[in-house]
């Protein structure tokens, strides 16, 4: 008796989940457990999210990175293989070159790769290179550099071997994305890890610059605006 495995990681199915915005989580949580359940790879997801992800539109190009990028998310972080997380990565080193409207779930899905234990060897490289290339972390919303900051932090935590061998590229990468910010919820989230920053990574001939960035945040005189709920 052959037993007929059956999922919802199908073309249409992800279609009406993008239409409609009630059934987007509950795809999440569905096309999540598919592939937990090796029902499907994430290659297949890609495939059969392809439509989006090179549609020319750019709002269904953005739902189909965010839905990819939650799903990354949602799995356990040891799941995938090193293969299937260098395919990936390929995919968002080049999602990094698109349109504005897409990076919110580009950077989700860093933040989910930045996480995964079989992380290969020269991964975190590309994506900071294609970051650094191609992101201005201060011309991103809040919400977006927040993202960034995440990941740097995560990265410069759990990757420092591989990060000290990209040198001052690294630590000026870091500070481009510092220097100008004024969230202050921000600047708490980086005066939070750059303790562990400085004491991992030497900053050699950048220090006086990186001084310059952080020394200009001080005193800190905040007004938040009237209608800003946070």
């Amino acid at each position: 008796m052959t037993i007929k495995m059956t999922f919802k990681c199908t073309e249409e199915y992800i279609k009406n989940a993008l239409e409609n915005a009630d059934k987007f989580n509950e795809a999440i949580r569905d096309i999540s457990r598919d592939i937990e359940s090796t029902k499907i790879d994430i290659t297949t997801l890609v495939e059969n999210l392809g439509f989006a992800l090179i549609s020319s539109d750019v709002a269904l190009r953005a739902k189909g990175t965010s839905l990819l990028s939650n799903v990354l998310a949602s799995l356990p972080s040891e799941f995938l293989s090193e293969l299937q997380i260098a395919f990936i990565t390929t995919f968002y080193c080049d999602r990094l070159r698109d349109h504005h409207s897409v990076m919110p779930g580009v950077f989700t899905g860093l933040c989910a790769l930045a996480l995964m234990k079989n992380i290969p060897q020269g991964s975190t490289t590309r994506l900071l290179q294609s970051m650094f290339q191609c992101i201005s972390c201060q011309s991103q919303v809040r919400e977006d550099r927040e993202k960034i900051f995440t990941f740097l932090q995560i990265i410069s935590e759990r990757q420092s071997e591989e990060l000290l061998a990209m040198g001052p590229d690294f630590v000026y990468g870091v500070i481009n994305s510092i220097d100008g910010e004024r969230d202050p919820r921000i600047l708490l989230q980086i005066f939070e890890f750059l303790p562990m920053f400085f004491r991992k990574y030497p900053l050699r001939h950048l220090a006086e610059e990186f001084f310059e960035v952080c020394a200009c945040y001080f005193p800190v005189d905040f007004h938040p605006a009237p209608n800003d709920p946070a």
